[in-house]
């Protein structure tokens, strides 16, 4: 699923926008969305609204904002980020 798309996220040249809400992708597959971000330079907006990323996905994407510079558009709205998940988005937007 949503892993599997992570993967191919890390050698995409062209899609800029990807819609992924409530799709129940979770945890594990935030974590690969937040390591093909480090790599992928087309991707602009990710919506990835109610799919229980939860503090530690909302983490880990936070580090890969820190390296992309091109996504202009995160949206972790009903995903159960926390006061952790929160912090370490707002400290890599500084």
């Amino acid at each position: 699923g949503a892993v599997a798309l992570a993967g191919a996220l890390r050698s995409n040249h062209k899609l800029a926008a990807l819609d992924l809400r409530s799709n129940e992708i979770g945890t594990p597959a935030a974590l690969a969305l937040a390591d093909a971000l480090r790599i992928n330079s087309a991707l602009t907006v990710l919506d990835i609204t109610d799919n229980t990323v939860g503090p530690e996905g909302a983490v880990a994407l936070a580090g890969a904002l820190c390296v992309n510079t091109k996504l202009a558009t995160l949206n972790l709205w009903a995903n159960g980020i926390g006061d952790e998940g929160a912090i370490a988005l707002a400290d890599a937007l500084k």
